[in-house]
């Protein structure tokens, strides 16, 4: 029989780093938002108790998920295919970067899912693209850093706190640290989160 590979001890951060291929069983369960910094402190065993999930079925689909699908690399590579970086990305060491289309980042958008990528990282932000399917949600969750959402294609309800609203393209907002949100896309949505 074989051993384990994830345990209830390990942190989220480290389980979507190292088996990609978990992300969207995290996303079809409503538990992550890809790209929120709880993950990095949060194990898998305090994730489960708080959303009420039973611990020894949900790490013995994950196990199974990992065990028996294709390796991190080509799952990650199924998710973001291969493309020539110089053709997307524009950038000028220690200058600037230059991104001509910013939702051509990401491939097309498979039916009853999201995907991200995070496409820049500094010490000082982190930028996200979010691509969700129509009806796909971010059910309410922190951040551990203020902020900004920008609305880029598509139509979505967001909910900052108690306050409910709808974001088309264009539609922009700044969250402060651990400002409760969530968002259900009506129709196929681009956003962009900057972590800041």
């Amino acid at each position: 029989m074989q051993q384990p590979l994830i345990t209830a001890d390990l942190s989220i951060a480290t389980i979507l780093s190292t088996w990609p291929q978990t992300i969207p069983f995290f996303i079809a369960h409503h538990m992550i938002c890809v790209g929120c910094q709880v993950s990095e402190l949060d194990t898998l065993g305090e994730a489960l108790q708080n959303y009420g999930y039973p611990q020894e079925e949900f790490l013995q689909a994950l196990n199974a998920l990992v065990q028996h699908a294709p390796a991190a690399a080509a799952a990650q590579d199924a998710v973001y295919p291969s493309r020539d970086v110089n053709q997307e990305l524009s950038m000028k060491p220690e200058t600037y970067l230059f991104i001509q289309q910013v939702e051509e980042l990401l491939a097309e958008i498979p039916a009853d899912s999201i995907v991200s990528r995070t496409f820049y990282e500094d010490g000082q932000i982190k930028a996200i693209l979010f691509g969700f399917a129509s009806g796909q949600e971010l059910s309410e969750h922190t951040s551990s850093r203020p902020a900004i959402l920008h609305f880029l294609r598509g139509h979505a309800r967001l909910t900052l706190g108690e306050d409910e609203m709808e974001a088309a393209a264009g539609a922009w907002a700044y969250m402060p640290a651990h400002l409760k949100h969530s968002v259900v896309a009506q129709e196929e949505t681009y956003m962009l989160l900057i972590l800041l």
